[in-house]
């Protein structure tokens, strides 16, 4: 699950399978080891092509370790 605010949309909960997620480097520029998660997410519609969220973690041992567990998370997962 994934929580999202915006002036424009407000605030919404995603949710997605964990077979069902690609996991991309975060965003070069950023500070932090963020990771983005591209899936076909909760509320979209099976024509819709996947979004990608990016999800924000410290560059410290709670963030890397949080990263790596989830990795490991969608691998063991995608491996059933």
């Amino acid at each position: 699950m994934i929580g999202v605010a915006g002036d424009k949309r407000g605030l919404h909960v995603r949710s997605a399978r964990l077979e069902t997620i690609t996991v991309s480097p975060g965003i070069v520029a950023t500070a932090d080891s963020g990771i983005s998660l591209v899936a076909q997410w909760s509320g979209e519609t099976a024509n819709q092509a996947t979004t990608a969220f990016y999800l924000g973690l410290g560059n410290d041992p709670s963030g890397h370790d949080f990263s790596d567990r989830l990795r490991n998370a969608i691998t063991e997962a995608k491996a059933r």
